[in-house]
């Protein structure tokens, strides 16, 4: 299982996306969500409509340039806005980023991601409200979500494996819901020899424990 902390690894809600987030989530060895928009020319992470405040993103990564696993970690790029394409190869280029993939983007932004001449991962997304993922052929991964409830089988997950397909669950908490009944259902999924299952969680430290035990 490999373990992404939502929006880096904090303890108070206005920690998330911070860069002592990010740089505590990659220093314990987590991957990383981050949400990208963009202000002034520049990628910024926010979640929200980015004002002054907003963090520059190569900043944040040249400040986590002395952590080694910066360019290994596995970084999810929530993509909250369209035509930011040029902007996050560049950065992922610039700091070589080599787990990076973007998600969430419009499905016809979610195009341009796929037509670059050279790009990271792009995953499509599953849902009970979208069952049939977009552009699935060309994605390379598979983000699930489970808004309401818990649709996700064994059969979906080596589904996806069979197609050479990552895929990415998103942990039940992050929609108000209990995760432990949940995690326990996942942990029973069975092993690909290719990929591992990912989590994106708000509790990496006890997502860690619980699928090492």
């Amino acid at each position: 299982m490999e373990i992404i902390a939502h929006r880096g690894l904090w303890e108070l809600p206005e920690q998330k996306n911070s860069a002592g987030a990010i740089r505590a989530a990659i220093a314990n060895g987590f991957g990383i969500e981050v949400d990208l928009r963009d202000r002034a020319g520049r990628l910024v992470i926010a979640h929200d409509p980015a004002d002054e405040s907003a963090a520059d993103f190569e900043e944040v990564l040249a400040s986590l340039s002395d952590l080694p696993a910066l360019t290994l970690a596995l970084w999810a790029l929530n993509i909250k806005a369209d035509g930011l394409q040029r902007l996050v190869l560049d950065a992922v280029k610039r700091f070589a980023l080599s787990s990076a993939f973007c998600f969430d983007m419009s499905v016809p932004d979610g195009l341009g991601y796929l037509n670059l001449d050279s790009r990271c991962r792009v995953y499509t997304r599953q849902s009970e409200f979208e069952p049939e993922p977009p552009f699935y052929d060309e994605a390379d991964g598979v983000w699930l979500d489970e808004f309401n409830a818990g649709w996700i089988t064994d059969k979906i997950i080596t589904g996806h494996w069979r197609r050479n397909k990552r895929v990415c669950i998103v942990s039940a908490e992050l929609h108000g819901r209990a995760q432990l009944r949940q995690w326990d259902k996942i942990k029973k999924f069975p092993s690909s020899g290719d990929f591992a299952l990912q989590l994106c969680t708000d509790h990496p430290v006890q997502a860690r424990e619980f699928f090492d035990d």
